[in-house]
């Protein structure tokens, strides 16, 4: 594997390899080359720098995969959940970290006195980017059933899906050359603990559950063509939701004279390979007392920036697939795909950009006469 940073290639042909990782400003290259089986990924955002790769060349082939996707901003992490009533406040959840920019999920405070009432759940963090997903909060905790309050906790909240130049959505309606990375998603509130009954220490309730952590934005891929651009293989920024899986709360033991409430389990970490997937409150231990509420799944991150450039006197050829969706194939969050050239020609090619009667604009193709000669 190879990095390639911005500098002057002083015509001199780059022929990529799978694994190699590209970013900032590549220009004086004659001919880029994504051969096929190959994937090339756009170096990810950091949170300071990075998450963007501009290559200006003579003559583009991209017969394998140029990659943006996951290389935007960053989500926020998963809320650990609060513990079941009745328990011995020996073990708090943990929460989720963020990643790059996005912020940490909350941890429930541990504060509440051990007794019959559950403890509340708490917020994921907050999305990373301009139009970063805000976070979901906690469930409510699960009351004394011997009171006739409710007796299992809440669930938590969705965090915000990230957007694209607007909030969990696509809001580009510009026909420049301008393209951005994806915000990401906001990390998921976790589900409250369950709830017991005074002064009956025989059952206890479970715990709440712990929420996953949101999905990355996409990155900006820009190629700028002074000759020809071909692309029968694939550029993609997609945005994802694979952040770490909440935890399941633990159920609550039934024990003669001494019952202790479950953990709640901790909030999921972005970096933490998974698929955003929410989890349930534990079960209550007892036909008295409450089950801990559940966490449901998490935000995807929107889909990052494509822009291709053909300023030469042959057509921009697209054969191949274009994708900026958000995480899990969303396509209300997408990124947008902007082609440009004396002829773009994407006749046979798979635009997964959101470009239809619902989504309209973001899909930019764009024939400019470019004052260049054949020769």
């Amino acid at each position: 594997m190879a990095e390639y940073s911005g500098s002057d290639y002083l015509g001199a042909d780059l022929a990529l390899a799978d694994g190699d990782v590209i970013h900032g400003d590549i220009y004086g290259v004659r001919e880029l080359v994504v051969p096929e089986g190959a994937t090339i990924d756009v170096k990810p955002f950091d949170g300071v720098d990075y998450g963007e790769a501009v290559i200006t060349c003579r003559r583009l082939r991209v017969v394998g995969t140029g990659s943006a996707t996951r290389a935007g901003h960053g989500p926020g992490g998963g809320a650990g959940a609060g513990w079941g009533g009745c328990h011995d406040g020996d073990t708090l959840a943990q929460p989720g970290l963020g990643s790059r920019d996005g912020e940490d999920g909350l941890a429930p405070p541990g504060t509440f006195p051990p007794g019959h009432y559950g403890e509340s759940g708490v917020a994921g963090g907050q999305g990373g980017g301009p139009h970063g997903g805000a976070p979901g909060a906690g469930g409510e905790q699960g009351g004394d059933s011997g009171e006739d309050h409710h007796e299992d906790g809440d669930p938590g909240t969705p965090g915000e899906a990230g957007g694209y130049k607007a909030a969990a959505s696509n809001g580009d309606t510009t026909t420049d050359q301008s393209v951005q990375k994806g915000s990401a998603g906001g990390g998921t509130g976790s589900g409250g603990g369950g709830g017991s009954k005074d002064f009956d220490y025989d059952e206890a309730a479970g715990g709440g559950a712990g929420a996953p952590a949101g999905g990355f934005g996409g990155g900006v891929l820009k190629i700028i063509c002074l000759e020809s651009g071909n692309v029968p293989g694939k550029l993609e920024s997609r945005g994802t939701l694979d952040g770490g899986d909440g935890d399941p709360g633990d159920p609550g033991a039934a024990t003669a004279g001494y019952g202790n409430g479950g953990d709640g389990g901790d909030g999921g970490d972005a970096d933490t390979p998974g698929n955003g997937l929410g989890a349930l409150g534990g079960a209550a231990g007892g036909p008295t007392v409450g089950a801990g509420g559940p966490s449901p799944d998490g935000a995807p991150g929107a889909g990052g920036g494509i822009c291709l450039i053909c300023q030469g006197p042959w057509p921009l050829t697209i054969t191949g697939e274009i994708d900026t969706r958000g995480g899990g194939d969303n396509e209300t969050n997408f990124g947008s795909c902007k082609l440009f050239g004396v002829k773009v020609n994407t006749t046979g090619a798979t635009l997964n950009t959101g470009h239809n009667d619902v989504f309209g604009v973001p899909l930019v193709v764009e024939n400019q006469m470019w004052a260049h000669p054949v020769c």
